[in-house]
């Protein structure tokens, strides 16, 4: 138990060493109250079938390792409801991050998404 202390403070050890020239920069994380609640949703039926569940849980995969590996953001999960289920993801910057999305899921299985949307312009 003692090693896996040690181990978790190297690895904390090493994230602050990879991150110094960024810090030096002037780069700081960006607080998640600052971040854009950005819904990708797709029509399902009824609460969504296994299929659909299973689809949606590899589209958060998928977006939360492209949108780590580029610096847009996280995805945050998913959650389904009568008729939609959606993918959430916490972005830095909508708009920029929306036309990734769409470039990225165009040509795909996950191209039949009904809407990208920001949380807090939702009608």
């Amino acid at each position: 138990m003692g090693n896996e202390k040690a181990t978790r403070e190297d690895n904390e050890e090493g994230i602050v060493r990879v991150l110094q020239p960024a810090a030096e920069q002037g780069f700081a994380p960006i607080d998640q109250e600052d971040h854009a609640i950005l819904l990708i949703e797709y029509a399902v039926d009824g609460l969504g079938t296994k299929q659909q569940l299973k689809k949606r849980h590899a589209l958060q995969g998928r977006m939360d390792e492209t949108l780590g590996w580029t610096g847009l953001g996280a995805c945050d999960g998913g959650s389904g409801g009568l008729g939609t289920m959606e993918v959430c993801c916490y972005v830095v910057d909508f708009d920029v991050t929306k036309r990734f999305i769409e470039d990225a899921l165009r040509d795909t299985e996950y191209a039949d998404y009904t809407r990208i949307y920001r949380e807090d312009s939702a009608v």
